[in-house]
C-alpha cells in the first residue's frame, strides 16, 4: 500500500486519467477528539481536509518519502500535516493569528492510509 502512495505522489505532474483512483490518510493525533482525514483524486495537486470543523482545501507537496497537506487559511497563515509514508507517524501544525497575535500548536500522531 505504501509504494501505492510512492507511485501516486509521482503522478502529481501527470494528467489524471478520467477514472483516477482516490486515496484517504486517516490520522489520530493525541490531543484531538476527532481524527483527521485527508482525501485525495490520485494525480490532483489538491485534496481536501475533513475534522471536527467541517471540510477545507489543501494543496499536496511531496517526496518518495513523505506527503505534506498544506492548508492556507484566510489570515495568511498555514497549517500542514505531514506524513512519514515508511511508518505512518505525523505531525501536524498550526499557526493561527488571532488578534494580530500568533497562537502555535503542534501535535505528533499517526496516519494509516486506506484506498
Amino acid at each position: 500500500m505504501r509504494g501505492y502512495a510512492i507511485a501516486a505522489l509521482g503522478s502529481l505532474l501527470v494528467t489524471p486519467q478520467a477514472d483516477a483512483a482516490t486515496m484517504a490518510w486517516i490520522c489520530q493525533f493525541p490531543t484531538f477528539d476527532e481524527p483527521i482525514t485527508f482525501v485525495w483524486e490520485v494525480g490532483k495537486p489538491m485534496a481536501t481536509m475533513i475534522g471536527n470543523a467541517g471540510t477545507a482545501p489543501v494543496r499536496i507537496h511531496g517526496s518518495d518519502r513523505i506527503i505534506s497537506f498544506v492548508e492556507f487559511v484566510d489570515s495568511g497563515a498555514v497549517m500542514s500535516t505531514t506524513i512519514v509514508l515508511a511508518n505512518g507517524s505525523a505531525v501536524h501544525s498550526r499557526n493561527t493569528v488571532l488578534r494580530g497575535n500568533f497562537v502555535v500548536s503542534q501535535a505528533k500522531g499517526t496516519c494509516q492510509q486506506r484506498d
